[in-house]
């Protein structure tokens, strides 16, 4: 949820303007009747909805990220000024996280492309031995073929 803001290609990318630590989910529903947005930093949550009690559309450009994610912006702006920059909390103990390929599930290399972030109870996270074994990992990718 952080890489909607935080990611250049994010949905929500133009919501990183906060300038702290915030993640969200954007919506729009079908033929762009409603558009919402669901963010959070690490201290407090807000969402932000933009549509029309009739159903009309809003139009075939407006998206969660576009219509509602500004207003989140400005209300989240106004809640969090003069506060103190919080970090992202740290995974309680139990937890490990690792990069991940989103498309795969597998252990991402450094130089992928679709590397998140996951986190997994301890001891149920992917192995490179795992990872190995899958057809199509990101590694398979770079080699020549034969």
């Amino acid at each position: 949820m952080r890489s909607v803001i935080e990611d250049p290609e994010g949905t929500a990318h133009s919501l990183s303007a906060l300038g702290r630590p915030a993640a969200g989910k954007t919506g729009t529903t079908s033929e762009h009747r409603d558009g919402w947005f669901i963010g959070f930093t690490p201290t407090l949550v807000a969402g932000a909805w933009v549509g029309f009690d009739d159903h009309r559309m809003m139009g075939s450009y407006e998206t969660g990220g576009h219509c509602a994610g500004p207003i989140w912006l400005s209300w989240m702006r106004a809640a969090t000024a003069g506060t103190d920059l919080e970090p992202w909390p740290q995974p309680p103990p139990g937890v490990t996280c690792e990069r991940v390929n989103r498309n795969t599930g597998a252990l991402a290399n450094d130089n992928d492309p679709f590397a998140v972030r996951e986190c997994f109870l301890s001891g149920t996270e992917p192995t490179p031995a795992q990872t190995a074994d899958l057809p199509g990992s990101p590694d398979d990718f770079y080699q020549a073929p034969r």
